[in-house]
């Protein structure tokens, strides 16, 4: 289904209205079912507290109202639950709560199948966290303490199987030319799936939604960090950062 972002109340409706009037026009419908089919949400900023936009109501077109989301509650959307604003930064905490959970279930039910070899252990763990990190890690990101916390289910897997000793972990991902078992560590599979999907983002056709919206955050966050140029290898920034940051920060910054 569409989704809309937008500044204000007023374009959010005018964002509803046209997607009513495009899937009208292309036979369908938009459904509201409850809060899981059609859905809206709004929050502000107010003395540090973001709080829920109260007292507007969204409709339909032909009148039918469309329900808020308000505090705690959540929007599946492409399999991630989206929370209403920024909630203090735990917006895909539960999300990334559930990925971590199912890689480390199929890689402990894996490395514990009997009569599979290093190598049929290797594999059957990576197409498990290739397919999970790489479908959520496209719209969730995961995280490097939530990656290490599936490589050690891993290797306790691994050791109770008689193929590692589990610390150190060099034998696992060394390569076998080294006597290692050549497996990859979780993170490779959550960087991977977010660059890329980035990329996607920035090779779309010009004026596609994912491509503005990429394009506006990079813009916005080389901006905020000092660069004033087209190019983003190029930063002026605004403040005298040889004056003002100390030692440690400047080497930090730098």
């Amino acid at each position: 289904g569409p989704s809309d972002l937008s500044r204000s109340l007023a374009t959010m409706q005018l964002a509803l209205e046209c997607a009513w009037l495009v899937t009208k026009i292309c036979g369908n419908s938009l459904q509201v079912k409850k809060k899981k089919k059609s859905a809206w949400s709004a929050t502000y900023w107010e003395n540090n507290e973001e709080r829920d936009v109260e007292g507007y109501e969204m409709r339909m077109p032909d009148g039918m109202p469309i329900p808020q989301l308000k505090g705690d509650e959540s929007y599946k959307y492409l399999g991630t639950e989206l929370r209403t604003g920024w909630a203090n930064g735990e917006g895909q905490t539960e999300m990334r709560e559930r990925c971590v959970a199912d890689c480390k279930r199929v890689i402990w039910i894996i490395g514990n199948l009997p009569h599979l070899t290093g190598e049929q252990i290797r594999r059957n763990m990576a197409l498990a966290l290739s397919g999970i990190i790489g479908y959520y890690g496209r719209s969730t990101v995961i995280t490097w303490e939530d990656c290490q916390s599936i490589e050690q289910v891993r290797a306790s897997a691994l050791n109770a199987k008689g193929y590692s000793v589990g610390i150190p972990r060099l034998q696992i991902y060394d390569v076998k030319e080294r006597g290692g078992m050549g497996m990859e560590h979780a993170y490779t599979y959550a960087a991977a799936a977010l660059i890329d999907q980035v990329d996607r983002a920035l090779s779309a056709v010009e004026g596609e939604p994912a491509r503005v919206a990429v394009e506006s955050s990079l813009a916005h966050t080389l901006r905020r960090l000092g660069c004033r140029s087209d190019n983003p290898l190029e930063w002026k920034p605004s403040w005298d950062w040889e004056r003002e940051l100390s030692d440690e920060l400047r080497s930090k910054h730098i």
